[in-house]
């Protein structure tokens, strides 16, 4: 993705500081991040801006971890999200898990929002990625975040229900 440390810098400057000491998933309308325009022209090199129907910040609190979920809602406009690093994302990394024969998930909530959420004897570990560039993520693997430093970790996640182009 084109642009991505201005796009970091104008977007931690824009979020409240809500998102530094919090480990949180917030929604925020489109319109609030359209102001950064680099942001919004360098999404509109893979979808149209008017097909994006949510944007929002995804926060991990320092030394933490976020529980193992899927995303929760309808798969069609859940499934797929474009996430973008902000703050510190070198050090912090994403696993992903395969589900154990016979595990079921919780419906869980953490404050406004729902997850599907499993415990750790019921997956197995099968990758990692450290967000040091924009990424496609398929929101129905479970998941989870890792902050082991001592500084929040901070991304962007920007979803649509209509196919993305590919990322260069």
């Amino acid at each position: 993705m084109p642009h991505l440390d201005e796009i970091s810098k104008q977007v931690l400057e824009k979020i409240p500081d809500f998102h530094k000491d919090n480990s949180a998933y917030k929604s925020y309308d489109k319109k609030f991040f359209e102001e950064i325009e680099i942001l919004k022209e360098s999404v509109e090199t893979l979808k149209p801006w008017n097909e994006i129907f949510d944007v929002a910040v995804v926060s991990t609190k320092h030394n933490s971890k976020l529980p193992i979920h899927v995303d929760y809602g309808p798969i069609e406009k859940t499934k797929y999200s474009l996430n973008i690093p902000v703050y510190n994302c070198e050090k912090t990394y994403t696993v992903f898990y395969k589900i154990k024969e016979g595990a079921q998930f919780e419906k869980k909530s953490a404050g406004i929002n729902y997850y599907n959420g499993y415990k750790e004897s019921d997956v197995e570990e099968i990758d990692r990625i450290y967000l040091n560039k924009a990424a496609f993520f398929n929101t129905q693997v479970p998941h989870s975040a890792i902050n082991p430093t001592d500084e929040p970790r901070i991304i962007l996640t920007i979803r649509s229900d209509k196919p993305w182009k590919e990322l260069n």
